[in-house]
């Protein structure tokens, strides 16, 4: 570039000055301006020179936003909000498209730029709880096209974008979505929008909106709750390639209610909990897979006892199905999109533990009339939770109910006038007959006496459906010392 004329050439100051030094040094201010505006004489031209001061120019633009039946529709105007022309241009600095070339160029917008963001669409945001919105502007070939999402993938880059489509279904916050699905192109931030809505009802204009051509990354990326503490990390995100700010003491995606979500073969949690980690999982429907993004873990609670299945999409820590129920928690973390591992999972009856189901008998009451092979208990010394029903019948003798699926650890001792059998029969029908005698399968456990006056004690710990139904089995022999018979079953996961 030219360097300008001295002072003195232009004023007469400088020794031995003539019309030649004068006419020289004019000549000389020409070629200085022209190096840095160019020579054409028009607005383009002149400020393309500007490209070399500051590759981050984004010159007389701004958008403007409107809405109108559940669309909101941005526009990128000029800086005062007036119409795009030819004369009246707005300049973007955009960089290569080619990842190894820095190069960049000024690029002309002679002409308003817009998008819809249709009715339906969310862009991840979440109802009634405020968010933004990131806005950039994509080089088609010199051509600009807005895009929107609601994540900041940095100030200047190289992206693919996906197609809003028009149809209500841009729900991703990761995604950039533009009018038509652009391939490898370079687009530049232009600016942030915060509002609130009912998620896909677009019905309120933005009740704050930043520009470019850049600010502080903590301002851009400043949360819907500015008066929590100020500290933060910034992350970068591999699996969608954004910059994210984290919390260490309250992460954003943390900080929001629990929201329910139905069991199904496949819980797809990208559209059902798009801005929350909170998750209750409600009904029943055997799960064998979700839909995730890799890297996210969810906090998941159970309200009802769906099963998760063990497979390649789901990872238990034993390798067996969990057959959850009410109350029961875990972690769900994806190690792979739409793979998940379960971990730190907790039953809720370790969360209850001080109304852990039990019952606990004591004291011998001979047998049931009509069941005459079972026995009956004459004191309860505890008997809470909900998990067992105990209930004594003169006719039936004692019966232990299960009414939730879990394991339980059962003891039982008896103390019999002469030699004879005893132990824990499961869903039995043979109600009258010895228990040595029932089927092999409705034997928990078993235990013999050598004769009068000598006690016996059967234990069990395992797995029990609900509705099962857990007895005392004896062959009916009375007893020689009523007070040393007890029977306990307890709940333990």
């Amino acid at each position: 570039m030219t360097a300008l004329p001295a002072k003195a050439e232009l004023d007469g100051t400088s020794g031995g000055h003539n019309q030649g030094v004068f006419k020289a040094a004019i000549g000389g201010v020409r070629d200085y301006l022209a190096g840095l505006f160019g020579a054409t004489g028009d607005v383009s031209g002149a400020l393309a020179g500007l490209k070399l001061i500051d590759p981050e120019a984004q010159l007389n633009l701004a958008p403007s936003f409107a809405v109108s039946s559940n669309a909101l529709t941005a526009t990128v105007k000029d800086a005062a909000n007036a119409n795009l022309g030819a004369g009246n241009p707005a300049f973007l600095a955009q960089r290569s498209a080619t990842l190894t070339d820095g190069a960049v160029t000024l690029r002309q917008i002679a002409a308003n730029v817009a998008l819809t963001v249709s009715a339906g669409s969310t862009l991840g945001l979440a109802s009634a709880t405020p968010g933004w919105l990131h806005w950039y502007l994509i080089d088609n070939a010199g051509a600009q096209e807005l895009a929107v999402s609601g994540s900041f993938f940095g100030f200047t880059g190289r992206i693919s974008t996906t197609q809003e489509g028009g149809a209500g279904a841009a729900d991703s916050g990761t995604v950039m979505y533009s009018a038509t699905a652009r391939s490898n192109v370079a687009f530049r931030w232009i600016a942030a929008s915060k509002g609130q809505h009912t998620s896909g009802n677009w019905t309120a204009l933005p009740t704050e909106i930043r520009r470019g051509p850049s600010l502080p990354v903590d301002e851009l990326l400043e949360d819907a709750t500015p008066d929590i503490a100020a500290d933060f990390l910034l992350i970068w995100d591999a699996s969608t390639g954004t910059l994210r700010k984290v919390r260490p003491s309250l992460l954003s995606s943390l900080n929001t209610t629990r929201i329910d979500v139905a069991s199904a073969a496949t819980v797809n949690l990208t559209s059902s909990a798009p801005s929350t980690r909170h998750i209750n999982i409600t009904g029943s429907i055997a799960i064998t897979g979700f839909t995730v993004a890799a890297g996210l873990c969810y906090f998941v609670r159970f309200a009802g006892s769906p099963t998760l299945t063990n497979n390649a999409s789901i990872v238990t820590q034993t390798g067996a199905n969990i057959v959850t129920q009410a109350g029961d928690t875990c972690i769900l973390r994806a190690t792979a999109a739409n793979t998940v591992e379960v971990v730190s999972y907790v039953p809720a009856v370790l969360n209850q533990q001080a109304t852990r189901s039990m019952v606990r008998l004591h004291s011998l009451n001979g047998y049931g009339s009509t069941n005459n092979k079972i026995r009956r208990f004459t004191t309860v010394v505890t008997n809470q939770g909900t998990d067992v029903t105990y209930a004594d019948s003169a006719t039936l003798g004692a019966t232990f109910t299960i009414n939730a699926s879990g394991v339980y650890a059962i003891s039982y001792s008896d103390n019999f006038s002469s030699a004879s059998e005893m132990g824990i029969s499961l869903n039995s029908a043979q109600l009258t007959t010895s228990f040595l005698s029932i089927t092999d399968a409705d034997r928990l456990a078993i235990a013999t006496t050598a004769g009068a006056a000598f006690t016996a004690l059967v234990a069990w710990v395992g797995y029990l459906a609900s509705g099962s139904v857990i007895r005392a089995h004896t062959t009916g022999v009375g007893a020689s010392l009523g007070n040393l018979g007890n029977f306990t079953i307890t709940r333990v996961g």
